[in-house]
């Protein structure tokens, strides 16, 4: 089940939620790669958001 994060960002990409969903567990696979992070899942959440296209720095919109 996707977070809702994950569905933020696939309505703002305008990409389905399974698309954005497989963009997360290649962000995690890859985070995994990587053995000297600090905090895994802020970690896995740069990977994603620069799999989406997401600009560095760049904050979610609030709806």
């Amino acid at each position: 089940m996707p977070t809702e994060y994950v569905k933020k960002l696939a309505k703002e990409h305008g990409m389905s939620i399974e698309e954005a969903e497989d963009k997360w567990k290649e962000a995690m696979k890859l985070a995994k790669e990587e053995e000297n992070v600090d905090d895994y899942f802020a970690y896995v959440t740069a990977i994603f958001k620069s799999l989406m296209g997401e600009p560095k720095g760049h904050a979610t919109k609030k709806q």
